[in-house]
This record gives C-alpha cells, sequence and structure tokens, in this order.
C-alpha cells in the first residue's frame, strides 16, 4: 500500500506496486472490509481522492505520460474510467488532492495546478504555477502541494528549489462545450476541442468538454475524423458558466477498394496492408490481392502501402466521391528474409540473462492472449469479455472490478493475496512471491485456470502473435516459445533481457540505403522500463547506434524502416540488433520479429514516394542506449527544425560534465554519444546523470545510469 486517505466511512487505498485502487469500508476501524477494487492499463496506482459526492474518484499513477484518472465510482461494484486529464503528456501527475470543489494537483516538472470541479467528471484547470524552469519528465518540480489551510494559503514543496507560498487568483468563468452530431443530434464521444486555437481537451461520452478561460470573448473549434470542423465564438464572464453546443456535420463516405500487386510481375499480392495515415483506417488484400475498406470519409490521403518482401511506399490520393476504386504496384525488394529457414542469426549475446524460457527462438508461434483483462484506455472490456470499445476519455466498465469474495486473506511473500485476485479466477492464486498455491498452480503465479497475478493490469486481447507476419511462411523470432495459449507468462521475457542479431548486410551501392523489418512488442506496464529496442552496426558488430527503443505495447505486426543514413555510413558489414527486455517488475514482455529486407528507398513504381523521414513534431531524446551504462552510451536527438542546437551531460547537482554538441544542425534526427568521460577526459563517477539539449526556444531532457 503506497497512500491512503479516509473519508467518512471509507478508506480510498492505491497499491503502486500491483497497480490497483480498493476502497473499504471503514465503519468499524478495527476491521476494515474491503469494498472493491479494480486495475487499468498504465496502473501504477500512487495516490486518490474522492469528489464531496463519493461518486467520482481522482486517481494518479507516477508514470511519464500516464493523466490523471477519472472514475465514476457511483457503483463501487463496477467502476467506470470515465475522463483524464494532464497539462502535458510527456510530465507526471503525481499527487491529486480536493478542498470543496477544486482539485489541486501536484504536477513535478509542471507545477501545481488547480482545477475547477463543479463538474466532478469534466474537472477545467483554472490557475497553475511552475517552480521548475527545466524541461518536462520524470522527478524534478513540485513533488507536494498543500491547499487546506483556512486562510486559502496554498504552499508547495518542490524537490530543488524548497517551499513555495500560493494563493489561487479565481479570475474565470467555466465553457462548457457539448459536441453532437449534427445529423442524429446525439452526443459525440473524442473530439478534440481547442481554446483559441491552442490549449484542447477531448469531450467524453456524454459529449462534454469544459474549460476555465479568463473572462472575455473566447474562439471554440472543434475536430474528429469523418466529421467537418465545427466552430464559435463566446463571451465568458467571471464566476459564470457558458453552456455552448457545436453541431458537426459528418463527412459523406465511400468504399474505397482496388487490388494490390507486384510491380515486376503484375502478380496479386495477399497480405499486403494499406494504410490512410493519420487515420484510424487500415486494411489488408485479401487471397486475390483485392482490398476494401468501407465507410471511408471523402477526403484527401496519405496512403502506405506495405507488404512482406517489397518495398513499401507513399501516395498521396483523393478517395472519392468519383475515384474511390485504385490499384497499387509495389517493387520486390531485392535482398529479403522471411526467417523462414534464418542463416547467420545471433539468438544471444554474453551478457544477456533473461530466463532461459524467454529467449529468442525461431519458430511457428504459438500465440498467447489475455481473455479477460484490465481496465485500459484504448480497449476497455466488460465482464465476461465483450468489447464495448470505448477509446480515452468514453464511458466504458473495467473488464474486472475485484470484489471482496470474504475478509480471508492468504498472505504471500511478495506481499499479494490469493483472495485479492479471486475475481480472475475460479481458483485461489498463488503470487509469484511465494504463499499458499492450489493443485495445479505453477511457481510463476500461474493458477490452475491460467489466471496469472500479472494480468490484473491487462487489457484483452493478444500477447504473443499466433501467426508470423509473412504471408507464405509460418515462422518468426519470437522471445519464447510455450504450450498454452492462455498462459501468458509461461515463456515470456523474464528478470532481464535477451538478443537478437542479424547476419551483416550489404548496404553499398544504394542512394537511400533501407533496412526494413516487421516487428511486434507486448508489455504489461507500459512507460517502464521494460523494451524491445532497435539499434545498427556497420562494422559487423564492433560498434552500436541507437535507432528506436519502445516501452509501449505494439501488438500487432508493425512495419519499420531505417534509414541508415540518418544513423551511419553503408557498408557492407551492417547488423541490427532487437533487444527485449523485462526490467519493469512483475510484468509480461513479448517481442517478435520477421521479414528483413534490404533496399535502395529510390527504386520505386511511377508516381510512388518512398517512406520518408519524418521530421519529429519536438526537441525530443530518444531512449538512451544502453540504459544502464557502463562506458559509452548513445542517444538519437530528434529536431524539428534547422538551428542552433546544445546539447550537454548534466550530474544530479545540475552541474555540467561534457559538452555534446553546440552547432547549427538540420532538421531530423541526429545521434550523439558520450564516452563516460568529462570535458577534460576524466572518467565519470558511477550515478545517475542527465542528457539536456536545447534549441529552437525548446527544452529536452532524459536521464540514464552509468554504473563501473
Amino acid at each position: 500500500m503506497h497512500d491512503s486517505l479516509p473519508v467518512g466511512n471509507r478508506l480510498y487505498a492505491s497499491s503502486i506496486v500491483y497497480g490497483i485502487q480498493r476502497v473499504f469500508d471503514l465503519t468499524n476501524p478495527a476491521n476494515p472490509v474491503e469494498l472493491s477494487e479494480w486495475t487499468y492499463a498504465g496502473s501504477f496506482t500512487h495516490n486518490s481522492w474522492p469528489d464531496a459526492t463519493g461518486n467520482w474518484l481522482y486517481v494518479t499513477d507516477e508514470r511519464n505520460g500516464e493523466p490523471l484518472k477519472i472514475f465514476d465510482i457511483s457503483n463501487l461494484t463496477s467502476p467506470v474510467l470515465f475522463n483524464g486529464w494532464t497539462p502535458n503528456p510527456a510530465a507526471i501527475v503525481h499527487n491529486v488532492h480536493v478542498k470543496g470543489s477544486d482539485l489541486y494537483v501536484a504536477n513535478y516538472t509542471e507545477g501545481i495546478r488547480v482545477l475547477d470541479a463543479s463538474d466532478p467528471a469534466h474537472p477545467a484547470e483554472f490557475a497553475y504555477a511552475d517552480t521548475w524552469a527545466g524541461p518536462s519528465g520524470d522527478y524534478n518540480g513540485v513533488w507536494e502541494t498543500c491547499p487546506f489551510f483556512p486562510s486559502g494559503t496554498i504552499i508547495a514543496s518542490d524537490r530543488t528549489s524548497g517551499l513555495w507560498v500560493f494563493r489561487a487568483q479565481r479570475n474565470y468563468g467555466l465553457a462548457r462545450i457539448r459536441a453532437v452530431d449534427a445529423a442524429t443530434s446525439q452526443p459525440l464521444s473524442g473530439v478534440k476541442v481547442f481554446l483559441d486555437g491552442g490549449d484542447s481537451t477531448t469531450t467524453t461520452s456524454d459529449g462534454y468538454a469544459v474549460f476555465a478561460p479568463d473572462p472575455g470573448s473566447h474562439g471554440f473549434t472543434t475536430r474528429r475524423f469523418g466529421y467537418e470542423s465545427g466552430s464559435t465564438t463566446s463571451t465568458i464572464v467571471q464566476g459564470g458558466t457558458a453552456e455552448i453546443t457545436l453541431s458537426l456535420n459528418p463527412r459523406p463516405t465511400t468504399t474505397f477498394s482496388g487490388t494490390i500487386r507486384s510491380a515486376t510481375t503484375q502478380a496479386l499480392l495477399a497480405d499486403a496492408e494499406l494504410d490512410l495515415d493519420y487515420t484510424p483506417l487500415q486494411t489488408r488484400s485479401d487471397a486475390t490481392g483485392h482490398f476494401s475498406l468501407r465507410g471511408v470519409p471523402i477526403d484527401a490521403y496519405h496512403v502506405i502501402v506495405r507488404c512482406p518482401g517489397f518495398i513499401p511506399v507513399t501516395f498521396d490520393r483523393q478517395v472519392g466521391p468519383t475515384d474511390a476504386t485504385m490499384e497499387f504496384q509495389l517493387v520486390p525488394a531485392p535482398f529479403y528474409d522471411s526467417l523462414e529457414n534464418p542463416t547467420g542469426w545471433a539468438t544471444s549475446a554474453s551478457d544477456d540473462n533473461a530466463s532461459p524460457e524467454g529467449r529468442w527462438v525461431c519458430v511457428d508461434p504459438v500465440g498467447t492472449y489475455v481473455k479477460n483483462g484490465g481496465l485500459g484506455w484504448g480497449s476497455m472490456n466488460a465482464p465476461g469479455g465483450e468489447n464495448r470499445g470505448a477509446a480515452a476519455g468514453q464511458q466504458a466498465p473495467p473488464s474486472h472490478a475485484l470484489r471482496q469474495a470474504s475478509q480471508a486473506r492468504t498472505s504471500s511473500a511478495c506481499g499479494g493475496n490469493a483472495r485479492g485476485f479471486s475475481a480472475m479466477c475460479s481458483g485461489a492464486m498463488a503470487c509469484s512471491g511465494g504463499g499458499s498455491a492450489p493443485a495445479g498452480a505453477s511457481a510463476t503465479g500461474m493458477c490452475a485456470c491460467g489466471c496469472n497475478s500479472q494480468m490484473l493490469s491487462m487489457t484483452q486481447g493478444p500477447v504473443q502473435p499466433e501467426d508470423d507476419r509473412s504471408p507464405t511462411g509460418t515462422k518468426c523470432f519470437v522471445t519464447g516459445q510455450g504450450t498454452n495459449p492462455a498462459a501468458v507468462d509461461e515463456a515470456d521475457v523474464d528478470q532481464g533481457k535477451t538478443t537478437l542479431v542479424s547476419p551483416p548486410l550489404d548496404l553499398t551501392g544504394k542512394a537511400i540505403p533501407m533496412i526494413g523489418y516487421w516487428r511486434w512488442f507486448y508489455t504489461s506496464a507500459p512507460g517502464s522500463q521494460d523494451y524491445l529496442s532497435v539499434s545498427v552496426s556497420n562494422d559487423n558488430g564492433l560498434t552500436w547506434t541507437a535507432v528506436e527503443a519502445l516501452h509501449d505495447p505494439i501488438a500487432r505486426w508493425e512495419e519499420r524502416a531505417i534509414r541508415l543514413s540518418d544513423y551511419l555510413s553503408p557498408t557492407s558489414q551492417v547488423r541490427v540488433r532487437f533487444v527485449a527486455a523485462d526490467e519493469g517488475g512483475a510484468s509480461i514482455v513479448e517481442a517478435a520479429i520477421d521479414d528483413i529486407t534490404v533496399f535502395d528507398g529510390a527504386s520505386l513504381p511511377l508516381g510512388a514516394a518512398p517512406i520518408p523521414a519524418a521530421i519529429p513534431a519536438a526537441l525530443r531524446w530518444r531512449e538512451p542506449w544502453p540504459n544502464p551504462a557502463t562506458g559509452t552510451v548513445q542517444a538519437v536527438l530528434e529536431l524539428p527544425r534547422a538551428g542552433r542546437v546544445q546539447a550537454e551531460v548534466v550530474d544530479l547537482q545540475g552541474r555540467v560534465v561534457s559538452h555534446l554538441l553546440d552547432q547549427k544542425a538540420p532538421a531530423g534526427t541526429r545521434v550523439l554519444e558520450w564516452k563516460g568521460r568529462d570535458d577534460t577526459g576524466r572518467r565519470a563517477d558511477a550515478g545517475i546523470y542527465f542528457l539536456v539539449a536545447r534549441g529552437g526556444g525548446a527544452a529536452t531532457t532524459t536521464r540514464f545510469i552509468l554504473v563501473h
């Protein structure tokens, strides 16, 4: 238990390690009775606080990117994740407190935030004070706040600069935006609403979004896929509430269909993938090479077409109203390894330390899945496995509101309890750290029915792929091969990392040297230290340069293409390294790799364009590699525009240890390297360090650990 709050005869308790929120009846303080417990995707349950009615609960998770979560607990047997709030998706929402109809949020690098929660389901920020001048993310800035002084004084504790004293200025009014379908008058969820073209929020299942702007005239615009944009202006009065309805006209739709074939043989391609970029629309061709997407809003799209063994291409196309049938042609990649009979691949490294059953192996995979998982933002599932399809900010019941079955408890060595998991299976649960297990239970926390304590925060769906990606093959590299599709932890990555390295690849003689691969990654602890990292070498594996590191799950096959020149000079000794790691505590980790290609991005059919090197949206570090590092550490810096850039290594005291970059640089990506020494050449001490970059009026930071 990390944090608990007694309010009346209830106790709200947050279990950070297991990601569980609990509510107890404290009518008899000597004998608390658990009323409800539940979990959800991304859970790292740090603290919680109810509103004045006791029908809504605000929950924080001390992780970068996790918003303040707003649960409807009017029915404690079935809590509902209704809404979320964050001032910056890159930051940590640390603690929340309720005073009257106000929320006070300690937001680390984003300072202290004060929200009007007179509508408890749609709190709106009206005041803030940011005590941290540095970049967003991680644990600097306001750690805690206390708003409970009768005088109205608010104090905040900044981990770097100390105690701050504030008083909130209440010069604001409320704007309650209701978005509806113009054709049906039904409320629309998932509508992004912008205030004066800047701040934005998203409507929930009731169609509402709320702002707390300064008094005066303000403009409101809306955007939702499949609808025309809407806009209006309204005058906001101090202390008042403006009720604003925006009717969105649905765009007319059409069926987008056609064929995908080989540009050299004209053969129709089965199982090719077509994406309408920046939209949720995607499909695959059938066995005859035909595709069909119904309900496509008539508009111009950026179309991406892919197929294993072929060079991916992009096209800009107007879909409808007259031209909605098209043919796309793909050029075969000159080098293609479907991994049916891979040669020259290394499935281990000298420093691998993951458990043997979860290491890389080339097989026809036995897919694993979660039948009834936890409450997730992207796929919220009802008890019994019904998928209600609710997205972030929409109303949906959790798949398991873990209820009190009895007051009896069976404690385990790791702090779990058999009763606490009883709503997930019909038998008792053995926690992975010990405790009593029923007949048939394994030592890893698996019970006889195939459930697992680590599955609490997992959403329904696949964990390891059932099929490889190759249209005509069966094999791929996966992290471990189990035998029971329901046993998600039977052969996943555990307690360390496992490494997969390609044979040498020849990238010479190409105008745009590219390496393609299809990847799959799952972690039950998004945003944690679990990862799938990709790096490249042009000297046969002597040195490595980081390309990407995934920390969030993508439980589907997805193709990526590396433009080698963004990272290294092309040679005939290029290798690609994939590392899957379980370093996020008690979690499930699976990865898969398939269909490697090498090609020249300039070799394309008429009218097509290569998959471009994306211009980053913001100044940002990618995950440093390796982390922890024993010597040299590398990281990719994303530059959204050309200009002067400074990059440094900084220690915990804020002292600059080494200058990495101070020059003009083009937009794109830049690989930077630190060899573990300060600017004088002295070996740096072991400890926590930060990579800090500044440019174009922005700053970004990431941290890593140096060990000896």
